[in-house]
């Protein structure tokens, strides 16, 4: 989290000082590759990707009797809620390097996922004791936690104007409140923006474009 925090403040802020090197949570990055500029118009910033799910739909044949021992019966894991988030180290497979400090790196990992033990029927010719129900269950398509470049808001373009029309659409979905949207990068708003990306897997970090998007900002 203060590590996502600390990304967030840096590529928000627009602010490019080189030859300064900061370490977060013993995660070392240089403040020059926080934000990168193409030109007047494309614009990206180093953010935290998201893992990527797809909402599946299925319709099982719930059990309604009584007597489950007279069934057969068969176990579907369903996700029902989110899990936790943190950054582990790993070491880097097959790395060649001498310097072991090369051979690791930083991920973001889930764990405490929460899920549900679905019982449904089997065979629906042995029993009529049964009722179909639709369920949704997302399926993990694409690993996240790694940094990435995504397009972004320019940082000439991000004023108090811009920050406070962040500010009152994170405030009618109800991440922040009104009166915190004073047009400053404070701690309440990158809070408030962080919890918006995370719930909706966008990409973590500044005013990137997606963000902007789902939440229709105007810049």
């Amino acid at each position: 989290m203060e590590l996502i925090k600390a990304l967030m403040i840096l590529c928000m802020s627009g602010s490019l000082f080189l030859n300064q090197h900061y370490v977060v949570h013993n995660v070392n990055f240089d403040l020059m590759e926080s934000q990168l500029t193409l030109d007047q118009d494309s614009c990206f910033v180093k953010c935290a990707m998201p893992n990527q799910y797809n909402i599946e739909k299925i319709k099982l044949p719930i059990y309604t009797g009584d007597n489950p021992d007279e069934v057969e019966l068969s176990t579907f894991e369903r996700r029902t809620g989110k899990s936790k988030t943190q950054w582990v180290q790993k070491k880097i497979k097959d790395c060649q390097s001498e310097n072991p400090e090369d051979c690791l790196m930083w991920c973001f990992e889930e764990f405490d996922i929460e899920t549900e033990t679905i019982f449904y029927v089997t065979d629906t010719i042995a029993t009529t004791a049964f009722q179909y129900i639709s369920f949704e269950n997302k399926i993990l398509t694409l690993q996240g936690g790694h940094l990435d470049w995504v397009p972004s808001v320019c940082k000439d373009d991000v004023d108090k104007r811009l920050i406070v029309q962040v500010g009152f659409k994170l405030s009618a979905k109800g991440y922040i409140q009104r009166r915190q949207c004073d047009g400053t990068l404070s701690e309440p708003f990158i809070l408030a923006l962080n919890k918006f990306q995370e719930d909706n897997f966008l990409p973590i970090g500044g005013f990137n474009l997606p963000t902007m998007d789902l939440l229709k900002v105007n810049f």
